[in-house]
């Protein structure tokens, strides 16, 4: 059973998308990091070291690591020495998380981890520059890495969910902070039906995501609640990057039967053939 595990192989197009968001969210936390940096790099800041040993982020190069972060970033998206780019990023989301306190956002940790498996899973083997290079010849990746990567999700709403479990939130307080809400004329709190529902969705999407039966519903679903949060809340660069990211990673979920269900209901609504890329062979 463990063997079957770590040899079973799988459709390698969905990892490709999912590392294509994926690549464009790290290319987007690359300015937002330089706008962090700029405010927490000055003397009336006080600096966070998590560990002394290392080297500390200073203006000097600063610019010059955001660059390499952009670069690397976009080199992943287009899947350019895929393996490469995307050991380069991890290592620079790394240093981002270790070097001071002040630097440490959550959804810059689940980038990393998406980051991280999508390089391990040879996420570029198709639609990349390298499998252009080769000659775009069908291949797949191996299954393992693509599971954890969707464990990584489920855990990541499982835990969104629990951690909504608590009495600010569940009074609708939190949400009216968030969205800047007052109770309607007539009196009904939607805010507090709002909370109650982003709850539910939260505990529903990582089980739903899993069903052959239920994932197209989930992935909709996702990717309106997903969408509805940064409009709503605002178009912070923060938010924004986890968005993209989360909503990247339904393309890991999809069997080659749904994406290939996807390229035709495309064709049908584009009115003309599109090119193969998203079938096998």
């Amino acid at each position: 059973m463990i063997e079957r595990f770590f040899t079973k192989r799988t459709d390698a197009r969905g990892l490709a998308f999912a590392r294509i968001f994926v690549g464009a969210a790290a290319l987007l936390r690359a300015p937002t990091s330089y706008h962090l940096f700029d405010n927490v790099l000055r003397p009336e800041v006080l600096q966070a070291r998590a560990y002394e040993w290392l080297p500390a982020v200073s203006r000097d190069w600063m610019a010059g690591y955001i660059l390499l972060w952009a670069a690397a970033a976009f080199s992943f998206m287009v899947g350019y020495r895929t393996r490469l780019s995307g050991g380069i990023l991890c290592a620079l989301i790394a240093y981002h998380l270790a070097a001071d306190q002040n630097f440490f956002w959550s959804h810059i940790l689940f980038l990393l981890h998406v980051v991280f498996l999508l390089t391990i899973a040879n996420s570029g083997a198709v639609v990349s520059v390298d499998w252009y290079r080769r000659g775009c010849p069908p291949e797949d990746v191996p299954a393992w890495p693509v599971t954890l990567l969707k464990l990584q999700v489920s855990i990541t709403y499982l835990f969104a969910g629990v951690l909504k479990l608590n009495p600010m939130f569940l009074s609708g307080d939190r949400m009216r902070i968030a969205f800047k809400a007052v109770e309607t004329s007539s009196g009904m709190d939607w805010i507090w039906w709002l909370s109650a529902a982003t709850i539910l969705l939260e505990f529903y999407l990582p089980f739903a995501l899993w069903s052959a039966r239920l994932r197209l519903s989930a992935i909709f679903l996702g990717i309106g609640f997903h969408t509805a949060i940064p409009l709503g809340i605002g178009l912070y660069g923060g938010l924004l990057v986890f968005s993209t990211t989360i909503v990247g990673t339904y393309w890991a979920y999809l069997s080659a039967g749904e994406i290939d269900w996807l390229h035709d209901r495309l064709e049908g609504v584009a009115g003309r053939q599109i090119p193969r890329v998203l079938r096998p062979g």
